[in-house]
């Protein structure tokens, strides 16, 4: 992660990445953690049982009709850190690009939060009922 552009701090949701100074549009910010490669049940209501890593950040890969197929990034206690603190936002200012890397869409002023779109960038193709909180009343669920 570019820590001489980029800071973690209190974000939208939880932590977040920061813009620590402006950053032109195209800079690569860092990679996303890859995560282990697992293969999670649906059961018979179409959820997806995460089992142990109910708390744990994925990048979803394929969706069949019996199981999600992803990458599990279990931090532990310590939580993420760098990239993997980027929130969702409808209208992101930053892209992942290679299911990893992630750099920024547009010009970032100094001071503000990074996000991308979980859904456009395919990190999420399981929605897990989770409303956006982007914006007010913003209709997307994660």
């Amino acid at each position: 992660m570019r820590t001489d552009l980029v800071i973690e701090r209190p974000g939208l949701i939880g932590q977040g990445l920061f813009a620590r100074v402006p950053i032109a549009s195209g800079v690569v910010i860092g990679c996303l953690t890859p995560g282990r490669p697992v293969a999670l049940p649906i059961d018979s209501r179409g959820e997806v049982d995460y089992g142990p890593w109910a708390s744990a950040q994925t990048i979803d890969l394929l969706l069949q009709p019996d199981a999600l197929y992803c990458l599990v990034k279990d931090f532990g206690p310590s939580g993420p850190h760098g990239a993997d603190l980027i929130n969702h936002s409808c209208t992101p200012n930053c892209e992942v690009v290679a299911r990893l890397l992630v750099r920024t869409a547009r010009a970032i002023a100094a001071g503000e939060e990074l996000y991308i779109d979980y859904l456009a960038s395919q990190l999420t193709i399981y929605k897990e009922g989770i409303p956006c909180l982007c914006r007010p009343n913003c209709p997307t669920v994660i």
